[in-house]
């Protein structure tokens, strides 16, 4: 094929940037949507390989992988609206004024026993309206329901695009890999960095935060809370780093405490640490790393676990839910370009495998 002059070069490119911008207006509402099914993508590409080893199919292989990324968000959010609508269709105004009565005095003590807090107790006391909080409670569940809504219909948008995407994944990476000015082996390369740690991060959080969400659902089944509820909020709690749990426990503790129970309060507070924190946050979740590490493909690259820590706070604080992927994708893909830069320009022979 003859080569085209720079004339017609310049006009392509203009023609090129032109589309781009066209398109980005064209799909602009949906691209949040694709950018979180990509990542999905490179995140179970390792078991998704596992999987179509086993389904020879690509459209039944690319149907089952899709319906249990359906199970994995939407049927928690699902028990979680209707446990949510029932449970707070039933909640005693009262009670709930008075357990904040309670607290509010309890809070108050402390302060009042403190000379650095004592100036703020008015201000406080003002603030802590047990009536005003406790009649805010119904509005409290529509908001959820209607949040808890549109988040189901993002999944959905999420899965469609993740299905699509997925069952053209090989034309796909096959065209992407021919545009880009490196050889296959160098792509291959970068490609692998990322898939493996994205996959390692992306399984080790999925599966620690259901287990500690079943572990939780178990300990407030024995005190007659919903199990379903508690323990699928719990799950989501758990996907914020250090404190997470603590948004949990911390408050049914308080209202075991309020109510006269302080030995239910020790009960949830000392499981919910030992249990759930330092054996399942800290031993299991290592355990759970190590075996998705020797099922992944292996990378030449090993980020630091605290990198990605910081990553999903950052994430969670940036992205709101989706940060938990947006946050260790874009730390991970930063890391593996230094890497595959380091080792261009110092190993010019390298072996790419």
């Amino acid at each position: 094929m003859q080569r085209i002059s720079v004339e017609s070069r310049y006009f392509l490119l203009s023609a090129i940037f032109l589309f781009i911008y066209l398109a980005f207006l064209l799909y602009q509402n949906f691209l949040f949507n694709m950018v979180i099914a990509i990542i999905l993508i490179i995140s179970t590409l390792n078991i998704n390989k596992l999987l179509l080893g086993f389904v020879k199919n690509r459209l039944f292989f690319t149907i089952i992988s899709t319906f249990i990324l359906a199970i994995i968000f939407i049927m928690p959010i699902t028990f979680f609206i209707l446990s949510a609508s029932e449970y707070l269709s039933n909640i005693d105004i009262k009670e709930v004024a008075l357990f904040i009565t309670k607290a509010k005095i309890f809070i108050l003590d402390i302060i009042s026993n403190n000379n650095y807090l004592k100036v703020y107790e008015n201000d406080i006391a003002g603030i802590i309206d047990p009536k005003y909080i406790a009649n805010n409670l119904l509005s409290l569940g529509k908001i959820i329901t209607s949040v808890s809504v549109n988040f189901i219909k993002d999944i959905i948008m999420v899965l469609i695009f993740y299905m699509l995407i997925l069952l053209y994944l090989k034309p796909l990476s096959m065209y992407v890999s021919g545009i880009v000015p490196f050889r296959d082996e160098q792509v291959s390369y970068f490609a692998n960095n990322v898939s493996s740690n994205m996959s390692i991060t992306f399984h080790a959080v999925i599966i620690t935060a259901a287990l500690e969400g079943f572990l939780f659902s178990i300990l407030v089944s024995y005190f007659n809370y919903d199990a379903w509820l508690f323990g699928v909020l719990f799950a989501f709690a758990s996907l914020i780093p250090i404190v997470g749990g603590a948004l949990m426990w911390l408050p049914l503790s308080l209202y075991e405490y309020f109510n006269g129970s302080l030995q239910n309060a020790l009960i949830i507070s000392l499981y919910t640490i030992i249990i759930i924190s330092i054996i399942t946050d800290t031993f299991i979740k290592a355990y759970i790393i190590k075996i998705v590490k020797e099922n992944t493909k292996n990378s030449k690259l090993e980020i630091n676990e605290v990198i990605i820590l910081f990553s999903i706070i950052a994430g969670l604080s940036e992205f709101g839910f989706w940060g938990v992927l947006i946050g260790p994708i874009i730390s991970i893909t930063l890391l593996s370009l230094f890497d595959f830069y380091h080792i261009s320009k110092i190993h010019v022979d390298k072996k790419w495998t």
